[in-house]
């Protein structure tokens, strides 16, 4: 028997060591332990979670084989009585479910195996892929450390595939006998009882398989609760005494502090805190008896500064009062300086005032001038503006800002691109140009730079006026446009002359020639059924027959064409004397603009689509107008395909502004634009087409008709993707229209 002395003073050397010990080694510890307790608790979960899933995986696995082994049978009844072909080829699919599950279990059962033909087996059997792992992983582990139930259920399921092979040979067997054509009622139902008796086996089989899998779930699930419990409870214990060793350690040295702080409080700074162990407590007893040491010696060295400062305090007294007759002097000085500034002060109000009312004068002079003026430092900072250029750009103006040009007025933190202002500015020039408006694309402007020169004729400034050329530049352009439609009607009007009078001809002799072939097949008719192998231009007489009619028929169609183009291009080239606004379907207008020029664009153009919103309202527009602008846009579209996948995409759409009410879009995969292209594109005569095959006048005259319309049109192009032509167009109430 061990002496319990012994057993006694073992306990206490453990304790101590413990109590040695430091607080992080302590808690470093009981993290050890909650680190290893959580990792086996998860790894018994990671288990427990992987055995579920491959329970849930095999449960899967027999549903499916039971399901199609079912349908197999069913089928295969169905078909013995039907003798259908289909029904054999539903059995046929069925039965390939289990026999795939068949092919999974042999190929895992070898050596070797190959886990992609395996896979691939399982995945027929209607197992999902994430759980095949998972079924693989336990059959060959059961190979391996044999486990009880899961043979029990590989062996279930080996025997289970036998029948399902024997199912097969018999599914075979019952075909070639009605293959032959001869029905053996007798034969026939002799197999169909021993399918009824391989369908119980199996039946019998999957109901083992499934209860099987049930008494693994349950087994798995005691052993889990088992371990997790007890790893739980142990960790709990041994957790609960390291606590209570620690705790009862800290309260004896916390206790032996106080006693040592309630001396010190009381002036014994001779007291001390006796604690020997190598912990913090321990190193903070050390620290308190040093501080308490250090405390004794300050309070002698105190004593000795309190004397000296003592007389320092009679030193700064003496100090203090010769400067206080100092600040006396200083502030006699600072009152001197701040009358002196007072005056200054007042001095440059009045100068200020004298300049403000400088600048007031030349403000209401710039306000006077009705066209947008703008006053420009030699670095573009905005000096001033008048009343015409706020409203201009729709900025209110600000005393003092002094901004960059461009920051002020466009908000942007570049330059404008192609503003011209900054190189007249740099060189010093009196210059003029003319430019697209920067805030109203459809407005023309032209711009006069004034450089204003120092005393050293240097630029120290320029003032910058807009002027309003639109109408000047509209009143060119309709000149133009006139000019051309009157051409375009004097040629169209030739051709109408020159194309109608011979078509009308055709049309008149159509009918004529349709009476005398009327007269005439009878008679033919007559003869043909005399000879039956009668033949006219290598053709039997019933397909002469029709084709003739065919052929009459087409003519008949094609001088009706003729006739509705000539109409067509004769009312396309009518001269537009003014706007006539009416409310239009505009699907009607889109179609017959397509119609117009569908020739040439099946000419050119692989496919054409077209995409009109549903419930489009009627738009109030001239219709006539925007046909003519739709038709120049399609031709142009159509002009500019160079792909062999070329396409045009006309959309409608309705916008959710008033100045943007209906949206056309002409969109194509052609060419495209570039940058200095797309600046030129509605200018007259400007034409990127070989000399003679375009006048560049397609696209200003369809500038001139948008706007007209009270709308705008907009281009977006790159070069080698293609462009797109946007018209809007506002809506009724609130359009403001440009009437010729």
């Amino acid at each position: 028997m061990i002496d319990t002395k012994e057993q006694k003073r073992k306990i206490r050397l453990n304790i101590g060591f413990v109590n040695n010990m430091t607080v992080s080694k302590k808690l470093f510890v009981l993290n050890i332990m909650a680190i290893v307790s959580l990792s086996i608790l998860l790894a018994v979960s990671f288990f427990g979670l992987e055995a579920v899933s491959c329970f849930r995986a095999y449960v899967g696995g027999e549903g499916s084989y039971s399901k199609y082994q079912k349908d197999a049978v069913f089928h295969l009844f169905k078909y013995a009585y039907s003798c259908n072909e289909d029904d054999y080829g539903s059995f046929l699919r069925s039965i390939k479910v289990p026999l795939a599950g068949r092919d999974a279990r042999i190929e895992l059962e070898k050596t070797s195996f190959n886990e992609e033909i395996a896979r691939q087996a399982l995945i027929e059997v209607y197992i999902h892929p994430a759980d095949v792992k998972a079924i693989i992983y336990a059959f060959r582990l059961s190979r391996y450390f044999n486990i009880g139930n899961i043979n029990k259920v590989i062996t279930i399921w080996s025997e289970a595939d036998a029948h399902t092979v024997e199912l097969k040979r018999l599914g075979d067997e019952l075909h070639e006998i009605i293959s032959t054509g001869q029905i053996y009622r007798d034969k026939i139902q002799d197999m169909l009882i021993k399918i009824e008796a391989l369908n119980t086996k199996l039946m019998v089989l999957e109901s083992d398989f499934s209860s099987t899998l049930g008494d693994s779930t349950r087994q798995i699930k005691g052993m889990l609760l088992k371990v997790t419990f007890s790893t739980f409870g142990l960790f709990l214990l041994i957790a609960m005494a390291i606590l209570f060793i620690i705790g009862k350690d800290i309260k004896d040295k916390v206790s032996l502090f106080k006693q040592g702080s309630e001396k010190i409080a009381q002036g014994d700074y001779k007291a001390r805190v006796t604690i020997e162990s190598r912990d913090e407590l321990g190193e903070l007893a050390r620290t308190f008896n040093r501080m308490a040491s250090d405390v004794l010696n300050k309070n002698e060295q105190l004593k000795l500064e309190i004397n000296e400062r003592k007389q320092a305090e009679e030193e700064l007294q003496k100090a203090h009062d010769g400067l206080e007759r100092r600040v006396e002097e200083r502030t006699s000085e600072l009152m001197d300086v701040n009358e002196r500034l007072i005056q200054e002060i007042e001095d440059r109000k009045q100068a200020e005032e004298a300049l403000q009312r400088s600048k007031t004068m030349l403000q209401s002079v710039f306000d006077g001038i009705s066209e947008p003026l703008l006053l420009l430092d030699e670095k573009l900072v905005l000096k001033m503006f008048n009343k015409a250029a706020s409203e201009y750009y729709q900025v209110e103006s600000k005393d003092g800002a002094e901004k960059l040009c461009y920051e002020e007025l466009m908000g942007s933190s570049s330059p404008c691109e192609g503003c011209n202002v900054p190189s007249a500015i740099l060189n010093s020039q009196h210059v003029s140009f003319e430019r697209k408006g920067f805030m109203d694309p459809n407005r023309r402007e032209q711009v006069f730079v004034y450089p204003v020169l120092d005393n050293d004729e240097k630029v120290s400034s320029a003032i910058v006026r807009i002027s309003d050329i639109t109408k000047a530049k509209r009143m060119q352009m309709q000149l133009l446009q006139s000019e051309k439609l009157a051409s375009l009607g004097f040629l169209i009007s030739g051709i109408a002359h020159e194309v109608i009078n011979p078509n009308n001809f055709i049309s008149f002799n159509i009918p004529i020639m349709r009476s005398y072939l009327q007269e005439l097949i009878p008679i033919i008719d007559e003869y043909a059924k005399a000879h039956q192998d009668f033949e006219l231009f290598g053709m039997s007489y019933p397909e002469f027959r029709k084709d003739i009619f065919k052929l009459l028929d087409n003519i008949e169609h094609g001088a009706k064409r003729i006739n509705n183009t000539v109409s067509e291009l004769r009312e396309f080239s009518r001269r537009k004397d003014k706007v006539r606004l009416d409310w239009v379907d505009i699907e009607q207008v889109i179609d017959k603009g397509i119609a117009l020029s569908r020739n040439k664009i099946r000419r050119m153009v692989k496919s054409l689509e077209i995409n009109i919103a549903d419930d489009m309202p009627l738009a109030y527009t001239d219709p006539e107008i925007l046909e003519q602008v739709l038709i120049n846009l399609l031709i142009n579209a159509a002009q500019a395909a160079n792909k062999a996948d070329s396409w045009i995409k006309v959309k409608v759409s309705l916008g959710t502004v008033w100045q943007g009410h209906l949206i056309i879009e002409v969109s194509d995969n052609g060419a495209g634009m570039d940058k200095e292209t797309r600046q030129k594109v509605f200018d007259p005569f400007f034409t990127t087409k070989p000399l003679r095959e375009g006048t560049g006048m397609g696209l200003y005259l369809c500038h001139n008709f948008v706007e007209l319309l009270g709308g705008r049109i907009e281009v977006e192009s790159e070069l080698g993707i293609g462009s797109t032509f946007k018209v809007v167009l506002p809506d009724k109430d609130r359009r403001q229209i440009n009437r010729l």
